[in-house]
């Protein structure tokens, strides 16, 4: 129990069943409520207990942890599409600016979301109506106030890093 790393989480938010309050919507959506998760970690002697972060982070962060914690090395020409993210929490830093990316499809719907700091643009689509999003996490982390016309400039900015990030990871179906 010593010297055994153990890290607990969800892979996605509370079915339509599910309070997910204060969050909005819920599993399979890109909303706060489908992909905003619990994550716990034991590490006795590196983190010490009780300690909570608001680091934005995404699943895989714990991929390039878990890797560096074996002392194993990624291939040549390889590299993580997240961070240390055990690293960041175990040595106090301050909490880093991120952009992350969410796409899902099934049939005719697809959903994307990005989230830039706190700002987070979604745009999604069920093959007949397309909506978009634009929200402030900070300050609403509910999703409650969609800013998609107040704020033209963070949408066209978003919409940009959403489009080169879809260039980059292209979809498989």
């Amino acid at each position: 129990a010593e010297d055994t790393v153990v890290i607990f989480n969800s892979d996605n938010g509370g079915t339509g069943s599910a309070r997910n309050t204060p969050l909005s919507r819920n599993k399979g959506t890109t909303f706060e409520g489908g992909i905003r998760v619990p994550a716990v970690v034991s590490w006795p002697g590196r983190i010490t207990a009780g300690t909570a972060s608001d680091q934005p982070c995404i699943t895989f962060d714990f991929s390039a942890s878990i890797v560096r914690i074996a002392g194993a090395k990624i291939p040549p020409g390889r590299d993580f599409d997240g961070i240390d993210i055990l690293k960041l929490i175990e040595t106090g830093k301050p909490l880093q600016k991120r952009t992350l990316f969410w796409r899902k499809r099934r049939g005719l719907s697809t959903r994307k979301a990005v989230r830039d700091g706190d700002m987070k643009y979604i745009w999604e689509t069920n093959g007949k109506k397309t909506s978009e999003y634009l929200f402030d996490l900070k300050n609403d982390v509910g999703e409650k106030h969609d800013l998609l016309a107040k704020r033209p400039a963070q949408v066209r900015r978003l919409k940009t890093l959403l489009a080169n990030w879809e260039k980059e990871v292209r979809h498989t179906r």
